[in-house]
């Protein structure tokens, strides 16, 4: 684990998983380049070429968004950190989780990617899109609330 996430914990906080974003991010991107060269082709170069240049910034943050975007499960909190000039980080503790859930399309089940939420009571809610394998995240999270739930009713 990086220094920067693991600054960002206490000194007895153990991480449970870490997520971050799926390549298909990068399929806008190079759906649009695609374009731009078969119009680049079949009509008028500078047409592809106005294409393929307005690519580029589509295609910039799709890196950004892969390279920099992470959802960590500790064993007292869910963090999520994402962005590169202008960073966020958003962080729930456990003991505020109210619940937790993924949206997944028909190609995310198919290629293994998810839209991870988390919400929490009177903290808000996080969502992070595109995570790699959210259901483990999830179920681990479920897992943990669980563990804590337990605990409690035995106190």
């Amino acid at each position: 684990m990086n220094k920067k996430r693991q600054s960002i914990l206490n000194e007895n906080e153990k991480v449970l998983c870490n997520n971050h974003v799926h390549w298909i991010v990068f399929s806008g991107p190079v759906f649009y380049a695609l374009i731009g060269i078969i119009a680049g082709i079949f009509f008028h170069p500078a047409i592809g070429g106005l294409i393929l240049l307005m690519t580029l910034f589509p295609a910039y943050t799709s890196t950004v968004m892969y390279f920099t975007t992470h959802l960590v499960l500790t064993d007292a909190k869910v963090l999520g950190r994402t962005g590169f000039l202008a960073r966020r980080w958003e962080q729930i503790n456990l003991s505020k989780i109210e619940s937790a859930y993924l949206i997944q399309p028909l190609i995310g089940q198919i290629c293994g990617y998810s839209t991870v939420v988390v919400r929490g009571t009177g903290a808000g809610t996080i969502a992070f899109p595109n995570i790699v394998n959210g259901r483990l995240f999830v179920k681990e999270l479920e897992k943990i609330l669980g563990q804590r739930e337990e605990e409690h009713t035995e106190a």
